[in-house]
C-alpha cells in the first residue's frame, strides 16, 4: 500500500482553509488587526499616492518595489495601470494580505491652481458619487485566483470607502502626476479581499478585471515565510 502524502494532503487542507475564509469575507465594518477594511482601503489610497515614484509599487513589473513603506500589519498587495504584470513577492507567516481586486479613485485636488478649472476634477461629491456609480456599473469581470483556485462572491466584497484625505507629498506618485496640496474630499470604491492564513511556502495569486476599456491582471508569486 503506498504511503499517504500528508504533505500534500496539508497543503491542500490549508489552502481549502484559506480561500473559504476569503470568500466573502470583506464587510466595511468587519475588523482586519485592528482596523476596519474603510480604514484599510483608505490607507492602501495613501500608501499608492505616496510611494516613491522611481520605486511605485502600482508602476512595480518585477514585485522589487512592493514592500516600499509597507510595513504595517497588514500587507497590501498593488494593482497596476492596466495590462498584464507578474510580480515575485515575499510576505511573512501569519500577516493579512490585502488585495486591490479592481478600485476607482476620485478626488478633489487643493493645490495652487483652481480644482475647478480641471474637468477631469471633481469639484464637488454629488458629481465624484455619480462618476462612482457609473464606473461600478461599467464592471464586467472580476477575479482572484488563489493556487489556481477561484474565490467565489467576489461581488459581495464592493467597498465604498467613505471620504478621506491626506497630504501628497513630494517625491510621491500623485507628486509626479502634477498633484500638490491635499487629497481633500477623496472617494472610493472597488472589490477588495483580505486573504488570511495561506501556510509558509510557495502560492501564486492571480487578480484583476475589466470596468469600460480598463482591464487589468496582476500575477503574483507569493513566498510565505
Amino acid at each position: 500500500m503506498a504511503k499517504p502524502n500528508t504533505k500534500a494532503s496539508d497543503h491542500a487542507a490549508d489552502l481549502e482553509e484559506a480561500v473559504a475564509n476569503t470568500q466573502g469575507n470583506v464587510t466595511p465594518n468587519g475588523m482586519t488587526n485592528g482596523q476596519t477594511l474603510h480604514e484599510l482601503t483608505a490607507e492602501w489610497w495613501r500608501w499608492i499616492a505616496n510611494a516613491p515614484w522611481e520605486t511605485s509599487p502600482i508602476l512595480d513589473e518585477t514585485g522589487d518595489w512592493a514592500g516600499v513603506d509597507n510595513n504595517g500589519d497588514v500587507f497590501f498587495l498593488a494593482g497596476s495601470f492596466g495590462g498584464e504584470v507578474t510580480r515575485d513577492i515575499t510576505v511573512e507567516a501569519g500577516v493579512p494580505i490585502l488585495v486591490p481586486v479592481l478600485n476607482n479613485l476620485t478626488f478633489q485636488n487643493i493645490g495652487p491652481a483652481d480644482p475647478s478649472a480641471d474637468p477631469t476634477v471633481p469639484a464637488q461629491k454629488g458629481q465624484a458619487n455619480q462618476w462612482q456609480a457609473e464606473w461600478h456599473k461599467s464592471v464586467t469581470d472580476i477575479f482572484l485566483e488563489i493556487d489556481g483556485v477561484a474565490v467565489r462572491n467576489l461581488q459581495s466584497d464592493l467597498v465604498r470607502t467613505p471620504w478621506f484625505g491626506g497630504a501628497i507629498e513630494e517625491g510621491g506618485l500623485f507628486d509626479w502626476f502634477g498633484f500638490t496640496g491635499d487629497m481633500a474630499s477623496a472617494n472610493s470604491i472597488g472589490y477588495w479581499s483580505v486573504i488570511d492564513g495561506l501556510a509558509p511556502g510557495e502560492h501564486t495569486l492571480r487578480f484583476g478585471g475589466t470596468a469600460g476599456t480598463f482591464s487589468t491582471e496582476v500575477n503574483v508569486n507569493l513566498t510565505v515565510v
